[in-house]
């Protein structure tokens, strides 16, 4: 989405434009088959992005334009999970075997957690727009990569088995709080689009684009 303006004169165009949030992530039933493991991983979890880009664009000669901005990023990850109490308490009790004395993956040891982050980055946007001729212009540009620290809380509820293990067996104690904050750094590849379009006939225009994004990148 977006828009901009020659009021600068005709070298000159100044442009802001906003994407549609974008998202990722994935979910997992906690009564699914397949959840036995998996939901230890995630069980509800996405990481969002959403930018603006301020730019502008000058035009040396007449049939060349060549383009600056910035991308101002928001990231944002959004974690629900379960936590495998059980493994943790065998690594407490120094044993070595995973499912031994407390079982492995076990439902009634699943301690849910819920945690958020966010953050803002900046990266560069460059491009060069070139019409030969009135009846076909190319695009060319190329967004750098943006880095964003983001910062959050979590908060980790104790299964019901171990708070009552813990109220029979030690009367008045008090389990440690589990809650707390995170740092996670986000991103979002180089990005690299390019078009061009032709004039066939006066009032029909066709237009062919190219978007890469270099994903291999992304953890």
């Amino acid at each position: 989405l977006g828009g901009y303006t020659d009021a600068l004169g005709p070298d000159w165009r100044i442009g802001l434009t906003a994407t549609v949030p974008e998202t990722q992530g994935g979910a997992w039933d906690r009564d699914d088959g397949a959840a036995a493991i998996t939901r230890y991983y995630m069980v509800n979890s996405a990481i969002v992005h959403f930018s603006v880009v301020p730019a502008v664009s000058w035009s040396p000669i007449k049939w060349l334009s060549i383009g600056l901005g910035a991308n101002i990023t928001y990231g944002n990850l959004r974690i629900t999970a379960d936590k495998d109490m059980g493994i943790t308490l065998n690594q407490a009790a120094m044993s070595t075997a995973i499912d031994s004395p407390f079982p492995y993956a076990h439902p009634d040891l699943a301690a849910p957690i819920e945690g958020s982050a966010d953050g803002w980055g900046v990266g560069v946007v460059g491009g060069v727009f070139v019409r030969p001729i009135e009846e076909l212009s190319f695009g060319l540009s190329v967004h750098s990569p943006v880095s964003i620290n983001a910062t959050g809380g979590l908060t980790v509820e104790y299964p019901e088995r171990i708070t009552q293990f813990v109220a029979d067996t030690l009367p008045g104690a008090t389990l440690p709080d589990l809650n707390g904050t995170f740092d996670v750094d986000l991103s979002r590849p180089w990005r690299l689009n390019a078009g061009v379009s032709a004039y066939v006939l006066p009032e029909l225009e066709i237009g062919l684009n190219y978007s890469y994004e270099n994903t291999s990148s992304q953890p």
